[in-house]
């Protein structure tokens, strides 16, 4: 449907976990620079992560495996849909380079069937927990999504619906708006916790390529740029700056 620009590209590593697939189109030039840049990317970090925090919270072989597996699927993929709507889901859900997808629309009755669409579709299902209608802001609304739908994991800008999601073996993603200099030092102490770390964090807006690179100097959490996202420009800067994927509600970012 998208042809060309849709290829993707594989490059086998034993310094990568995983097939990488770029999604610039196999005559871009870009599909150079993203290749340069997946390769200077060293494992170091998301390894020290799965040690530190993911081994707290999944202490068992099988489950430090599945994180492992989800840090290999988003930076195979490095961009990634956040859906705000039906169309934006149906939209998703039928293209097969997306592999995962961050759903910030529903309410307790209607995100049970939005999961298993995203699911059905094959692919990883992570609901941003604070826009979903009806849910509270205790982490019993954590629980609800575990037992009620097939969700993944959660995005959340509270640190305890993570601890909670953690706990209960999901992926996690914490997000923050990085408005001034307080929120980076809020990133900065959040690395330094023993226990309880996201598996992602998310910086928004995601367009501030210099302070996304600070975030990624000081901090081993693997970072995702959202917010403003628009184009290539945006998706490169981003990627060159440190970020490990960006995520987006704008459809043409989708099919970049």
């Amino acid at each position: 449907m998208f042809s060309q620009d849709r290829a993707c590209l594989k490059i086998h590593s034993h310094h990568l976990h995983a097939p990488l697939r770029g999604r610039f189109g196999p005559n871009s030039l870009n599909v150079a620079r993203y290749a340069a840049l997946i390769w200077a990317k060293s494992t170091t970090k998301w390894d020290a992560q799965l040690t530190e925090s993911n081994f707290q919270t999944h202490p068992r072989p099988e489950g430090a495996d599945r994180m492992r597996k989800f840090y290999e699927v988003v930076e195979a993929n490095p961009v990634i849909a956040a859906v705000k709507d039906e169309e934006g889901l149906e939209m998703c859900c039928s293209m097969e380079e997306m592999k995962v997808i961050f759903v910030l629309f529903g309410d307790i009755c209607s995100i049970p069937g939005i999961v298993k669409r995203i699911k059905d579709a094959g692919k990883t299902a992570l609901v941003h927990i604070d826009l979903i209608t009806g849910l509270s802001a205790k982490e019993a609304a954590v629980d609800y999504i575990k037992s009620s739908t097939s969700a993944d994991g959660i995005l959340s800008t509270k640190p305890l619906m993570i601890q909670r999601a953690k706990e209960l073996s999901m992926y996690t993603v914490l997000r923050f708006f990085v408005i001034d200099s307080m929120a980076i030092k809020s990133i900065e102490i959040l690395d330094r916790q023993r226990g309880g770390k996201p598996d992602f964090i998310e910086v928004m807006p995601g367009v501030m390529p210099k302070v996304i690179s600070r975030i990624c100097r000081s901090s081993r959490i693997p970072v995702i740029a959202g917010g403003l996202i628009a184009d290539k420009e945006d998706v490169m800067g981003a990627l060159e700056a440190g970020a490990m994927a960006v995520s987006s509600t704008d459809q043409s970012v989708w099919e970049l």
